[in-house]
């Protein structure tokens, strides 16, 4: 662990020592050279080493910080609040999507509302009552569809669209399609 420097002098002798020393000095001032380096130069391989050490420190704590961020972030993706985060889009864009199902049933359901009512006024009594049309009524108030069920001298009650009207049958004549032919009675 400590080195042998051999160092007697006189360049052109070798001595004993000069073969089993770890190094060899032609003078004493040069051994002392070679014992005790260069102050200038072991501060330069300090500050070398400490530069070195420092880029090594560095890009082992940047190759970690990555390997973190590679970790934190597969964590992330398997966290329970992604996975909700995840599932509330899916809720609003199934949601959205079922507000636009439901608003095109609804638009198609209201045309077919719409022709459906159209039609349901077409039957309606007070339509055809409105077109000029009315209807009879017997004493009873049931509608009277015939005039072969009419006695003369029946009271009857006209209904038309905007009232009523009493009446009481004073000649009844049969169409000739109903086996009536000019039948007054």
């Amino acid at each position: 662990a400590i080195p042998v420097i051999s160092a007697v002098g006189h360049e052109t002798d070798f001595t004993l020592c000069d073969f089993v020393a770890d190094r060899r000095a032609p003078t004493p001032s040069a051994a002392a050279e070679i014992a005790v380096p260069d102050r200038r130069e072991l501060k330069r391989l300090v500050e070398d080493t400490d530069r070195a050490l420092r880029k090594n420190v560095h890009a082992v704590i940047d190759k970690r910080r990555i390997l973190l961020s590679r970790y934190k972030d597969a964590l992330d993706a398997r966290s329970p609040e992604e996975k909700l985060l995840r599932l509330k889009q899916q809720v609003a864009f199934k949601g959205d999507k079922l507000d636009s199902l439901v608003d095109k049933l609804y638009e198609r359901r209201s045309a077919s509302f719409g022709k459906l009512t159209e039609r349901l006024y077409a039957l309606n009594p007070m339509a055809v009552l409105q077109r000029g049309y009315s209807a009879v009524k017997d004493a009873d108030g049931n509608i009277v569809g015939h005039a072969k069920k009419l006695k003369i001298g029946q009271e009857l009650t006209l209904v038309m669209s905007d009232g009523e009207v009493s009446a009481t049958v004073g000649k009844i004549k049969l169409n000739e399609d109903n086996g009536g032919g000019d039948n007054a009675r």
